[in-house]
Formats: structure tokens, C-alpha cells, sequence
């Protein structure tokens, strides 16, 4: 009887993992469709370019199902265990609808705000569509990493969970999942709402294009900062022993919190980023705007830093 309900709880998070990606992707891809409809009766002579802009962000915003789905193949065509070892792998496997699910539904959300603006301002200076394919496409691809790091975690639950000795490691890998899929909400929104305002603001004053794209780059970076400071507490939780239901406790605390840690910096990070953005749209002084938002973004990103200290007090100190 235990065994079928760790199967049926298996089964239950694949499915739930692909619908939570399908819909975050559909929904990004209806957003996306429509922007290309509106631009294209906003500017019908720049037709190719619109086109161009729609099918590329379409193809990036594809990544996290294509991901979701091999992801899900792998735990299916995973060699079975039998006996006792099964239930604790189900447990494990189950826990992907964290690291893939979450993070790609998140990620279908967010990578449509700079593919759809991007679409408006191609409509309005179609000679620039280049330059503000550029910004788009960067900013798209920083936007996916979440994704690729909750398949690079599914990647190693994979490969343990047909050696899983007890129940606590199984909970201990599903909190390694939750760490990295959780704690990526927060800066997702924020890298969406940066990249909104970016892809705005080069179409709407194309001669400050350099600085904008070199702020985009260094933003989205320190943007990003909370997602990998979750993707290392994650492996640092996936690592440690958890023989004893204290230490369990204390591995499942430090996911917990880090992924909270990461929220609300993650989205005052990209909204800091998103103002001083549209400021550089009309800025003589770009330097004193890009240095005001970097020093605001970076004492921002100290939150993160100290849930990454707590955790790693959690994971190492009981």
C-alpha cells in the first residue's frame, strides 16, 4: 500500500510539473502572439522584423518546457528499485515539481514582459529592430537560468535516488528542490520587470543604446545574484547527511530560509532597475543613474547574502 501511494505521488508531481510549465509557457506565448498582432497594426510596414522579433521570443520562451519534458522522461525511464528503496525515490522524484515545475511556470510568466514590449518598440523605430532584438534576447536568456538550474537539480535526484538508504534523505532532497524552485520567484518578477523597462526604453531613445545594453548586463546580473545564491544552498542541502530527523529539521529550515530571503529583494532589485532604466531613456548624466541603481541593487542583494549565512549556519552548525 506504501509503495503504491509513493508511486501515485510520483505520478501525480510529473503531471502536475508538466501543466504548471505548459501554462506558464502557453500563457507568455498568448501574450507574445498578441503583442505581435497589436505591433503589426501599429507599423504594418515593418512586418519582417515584427515577425523576426516574435519568433525568437517564442523559441527562448520554449526552453523551460523543452526542459520540463526531458526532465520528466528522465525520471520515467529511470531504472526502477524495488522494496522500501522505491518509496524513498518516489518521494525524491516527486519533489521536481519544485525545481521544474515552480521555476518554469515562473519563467513562462516572466519572459513574456520584455518579448511583448519588445514587439511595441520595434513597432515605433523599426530601422532599430537589430539593437532592440539584442536587449530582448539577452535579457530572455538571463531570464531562463532558473529553469536550467531546477534541471540541472532534477539532474542529480535522478542520479541518488536509486541509492536513497532513508526517508530523511528523500525529504532532504525534496528540500534542495524547493530551495531552487522557490527561492527563483522573487527575482524572476523582478528580471521580468527590469527587462520590460529595458526593451522599452531602447526603442523609445535609441541613442543611448550602449548604455543601456551595458546597465541591462550588469543589472541583470546582480539581479540574478539570489538565484544562484539558492542554486548553491540547494547543492550545499542535496550534499549534507541527514541521518537524524533534527538535522532533516535544520537542512529543511535553511531551504525555507533562503527561499524567503530571496522574494522580496529579487523584485525591489528589478524594480530599482526598471526606474533607473527609464530614467537612462532621457538621462545626460547615465553614469550617475547606472551608479546609484548598481550601490541600490547590490545593498539589496546583502539580504539574500545573510539567509545564505543563516543557511549555511543551519546546514553545517547542528
Amino acid at each position: 500500500m506504501i509503495v503504491e501511494a509513493a508511486i501515485l505521488l510520483k505520478t501525480m508531481a510529473l503531471i502536475a510539473t508538466l501543466i504548471l510549465v505548459i501554462v506558464g509557457v502557453a500563457f507568455g506565448q498568448l501574450r507574445i502572439g498578441k503583442a505581435a498582432l497589436i505591433a503589426h497594426d501599429m507599423q504594418p510596414q515593418a512586418q519582417s522584423a515584427i515577425a523576426r522579433t516574435t519568433i525568437i521570443s517564442m523559441g527562448i520562451s520554449e526552453t523551460a518546457c523543452i526542459l520540463a519534458l526531458t526532465g520528466i522522461i528522465m525520471v520515467l525511464f529511470k531504472q526502477p528499485v524495488v522494496g522500501v528503496q522505491e518509496v524513498f525515490a518516489n518521494i525524491a522524484y516527486s519533489s521536481i515539481v519544485f525545481a521544474l515545475g515552480i521555476s518554469g511556470l515562473c519563467v513562462g510568466f516572466c519572459s513574456c514582459l520584455p518579448a511583448q514590449t519588445a514587439l511595441y518598440s520595434v513597432a515605433r523605430q523599426p530601422f532599430f529592430a537589430n539593437k532592440i532584438i539584442n536587449v530582448m534576447l539577452i535579457t530572455m536568456s538571463i531570464i531562463q537560468t532558473p529553469v536550467i538550474f531546477g534541471f540541472v537539480i532534477t539532474l542529480l535526484i535522478s542520479l541518488q535516488a536509486s541509492t536513497l538508504a532513508s526517508v530523511n534523505e528523500a525529504y532532504k532532497l525534496c528540500a534542495a528542490a524547493w530551495c531552487v524552485g522557490i527561492g527563483s520567484i522573487g527575482p524572476l518578477v523582478g528580471q521580468g520587470l527590469f527587462a520590460q523597462s529595458a526593451c522599452f526604453v531602447v526603442g523609445l531613445n535609441r541613442k543611448n543604446y550602449t548604455q543601456i545594453l551595458t546597465f541591462a548586463l550588469l543589472s541583470q546580473t546582480l539581479i540574478e545574484t539570489p538565484i544562484i545564491i539558492a542554486l548553491l544552498v540547494s547543492i550545499l542541502v542535496f550534499s549534507a547527511p541527514a541521518v537524524t530527523t533534527a538535522k532533516l529539521i535544520a537542512l529543511i529550515a535553511a531551504a525555507v530560509c533562503q527561499s524567503i530571503c530571496n522574494f522580496m529583494p529579487g523584485i525591489a532589485s528589478g524594480r530599482t532597475s526598471a526606474t533607473a532604466c527609464r530614467q537612462l531613456g532621457g538621462a545626460n548624466n547615465t553614469a550617475s543613474v547606472t551608479g546609484v541603481s548598481l550601490l541600490a541593487q547590490g545593498l539589496l542583494d546583502t539580504f539574500a547574502i545573510y539567509g545564505l549565512l543563516v543557511s549555511i549556519l543551519l546546514i553545517y552548525g547542528s
